[in-house]
């Protein structure tokens, strides 16, 4: 995932040296709660960027979850959950389309 410092989701794009709202926030993953990234709210359209490139895999390839995938509790939750989604509005197919977080106005960061 490219590091990011101008928004490409919308048609009055942000950019990172004027968005309101802009964090460090410590990676999720157990492993590596060390890491560090800087998050910015675009101010055109509301959705979140990651300023620093963040190499996925990485970071999820000791992801506890992906270690469970084959126990069929969690793929019928799993199902459950992207289907609850889908209903919402993401598309499985491009999740990071921004049309969902346009629609819903993604609330400020804490």
């Amino acid at each position: 995932m490219a590091g990011c410092t101008k928004c490409n989701l919308c048609a009055a794009p942000g950019n990172l040296d004027t968005a309101r709202e802009r964090r460090q926030v410590p990676c999720n993953v157990l492993a590596f709660k060390d890491y560090q990234f800087t998050v910015w709210r675009c101010t055109g359209c509301a959705s979140l960027h990651s300023a620093e490139d963040a190499e996925l895999e990485y970071f999820y390839s000791d992801y506890p979850p992906h270690r469970m995938l084959s126990i069929e509790p969690t793929r019928i939750g799993s199902r459950n959950q992207l289907n609850v989604l889908k209903r919402q509005g993401v598309n499985p197919i491009r999740p990071h389309s921004g049309l969902w977080l346009r629609r819903r106005r993604v609330r400020a960061l804490p």
